[in-house]
């Protein structure tokens, strides 16, 4: 998407323009790291389909379908199709990494459902 958002004009800050979140939000345990990862992966999805529905000039007020005298950018669109199927497989991934996880926690110590996972992972 850098590549494209430069090509089209773009600066690389606005290709970058990423929000860092702030320090007490990171936990080193893994299934709640692995939730904060797929609430990333499902805000990323809908920024992409938010990218999407603009390139086709589709709003919710329109029911669908697209504006009047809007430009429609059929490029755009594919690349964030293609972006789309990417951001799908990436939330299902991590759903079933985080299912797996939390089906191992069988009691309150951890460290061997961790250890089978990673090993789990490494397959």
């Amino acid at each position: 998407m850098i590549k494209y958002v430069v090509k089209r004009g773009g600066t690389m800050h606005q290709a970058l323009n990423v929000k860092l979140p702030t320090t007490g939000l990171y936990n080193p345990l893994p299934l709640p790291s692995l939730g904060l990862a797929l609430t990333d992966a499902k805000d990323m999805y809908e920024e992409q389909a938010r990218l999407h529905r603009g390139a086709l000039c589709l709003t919710a007020t329109a029911g669908g379908i697209a504006e009047a005298g809007c430009a429609l950018d059929a490029d755009l669109a594919h690349q964030a199709q293609d972006a789309l199927e990417s951001e799908v497989e990436r939330v299902s991934g991590l759903a079933s990494k985080a299912n797996l996880l939390a089906s191992m926690f069988t009691s309150g110590e951890h460290s061997l459902a961790e250890h089978l996972f990673d090993q789990q992972l490494l397959k």
